[in-house]
């Protein structure tokens, strides 16, 4: 729990498929930095692409983000010149995703995975590190170096500032400092190759660090690929496809040979 009221209610929503639906697989979307666009209307667009799949989805507001952001006090975004209230929103965030995982694997569903977008593909690249009960994520332009972030981004002054004053060890929020629990088959990378926020060397750079995982590199920005309904059909179908792999896969079948 935080300060803020608001900040510590949760809202979010699940697209369940059909009264049977906890013998489904899940998939928890995890949106960008303040993207509620991307929240209000891709993902729920994602949810119906899944659940035609047989796949049941859930997604809900960060920490510090729209309906959650609070209405009073100095700190009231994710990313903030308080580093301490940073670093609690990213704890509080992790404690979230792996809730609902454990959550929705309580109720029964085979296996659960993530799909996060920039920002929310960096939580969900920290949690698949750690949580060895996510079965699979995909991590659409992950903020995978988050000292350049800081260091290189016009609307990241407010840390650099308060970086001088209290330095910090930044190389744990770096994701290729943790090593994921998933095996490099059900891992998927996609980068923009004119990203300016994340640039494409550094997911280049976490994808040889996790052992070379499934990588797309596609011609776009950090906004437009986010933008993309090809990619997004394309991103959703190959999560379908290993979501249905039995669970002797990941213990030595390949991901290509389970779908053959």
């Amino acid at each position: 729990t935080t300060v803020s009221p608001e900040n510590n209610l949760v809202k979010g929503r699940i697209s369940r498929c059909g009264k049977h639906w906890r013998k489904r697989p899940a998939v928890v979307l995890l949106h960008g930095w303040n993207d509620r666009w991307g929240y209000r209307y891709r993902f729920p667009w994602l949810a119906r692409r899944f659940n035609r799949r047989g796949i049941n989805s859930v997604m809900f507001e960060l920490p510090y983000h729209f309906q959650r952001r609070p209405r009073e006090g100095v700190v009231r975004n994710f990313i903030s010149e308080d580093m301490g209230r940073t670093m609690e929103a990213v704890h509080q965030a992790l404690a979230e995703i792996n809730s609902v995982v454990n959550w929705l694997l309580e109720q029964g569903c085979p296996r659960v995975s993530l799909m996060g977008l920039s920002l929310g593909a960096w939580l969900g690249g920290l949690a698949a590190c750690h949580n060895s009960r996510i079965f699979c994520a995909v991590l659409i332009t992950p903020v995978s170096r988050m000292d350049r972030m800081i260091d290189e981004v016009a609307f990241c002054q407010p840390i650099r500032e308060a970086l001088i004053k209290k330095p910090l060890d930044l190389n744990p929020l770096n994701l290729a400092f943790h090593k994921p629990k998933l095996t490099r088959g059900f891992i998927l990378m996609v980068e923009a190759e004119h990203d300016v926020f994340v640039p494409a060397a550094t997911t280049r750079e976490l994808w040889e660090a996790w052992g070379s995982p499934e990588l797309w590199s596609l011609p776009h920005g950090h906004i437009t690929i986010l933008s993309s309904s090809s990619m997004m059909k394309r991103a959703s179908k190959w999560l379908g496809l290993r979501m249905k792999i039995p669970d002797s896969a990941h213990e030595g079948i390949r991901p290509d040979q389970a779908l053959m």
